[in-house]
């Protein structure tokens, strides 16, 4: 189980057309767009790591 001190908070700072964009994708996914931005992270995190 993950506790809060493995988890580390970072600020990113994207174009307001980037985030319309990830916006509209995460609702198509049904989640927010906090929910998805994490999901593709991870998602990338685990196919560089192969």
């Amino acid at each position: 189980m993950e506790t809060k001190e493995d988890k580390f908070r970072k600020e990113v700072h994207l174009d307001e057309l980037i985030i319309r964009k990830l916006e509209k994708q995460a609702a198509k996914e049904g989640r927010s767009l906090k929910n998805y931005m994490e999901y593709i992270l991870i998602q990338q995190s685990q196919k560089s790591s192969k």
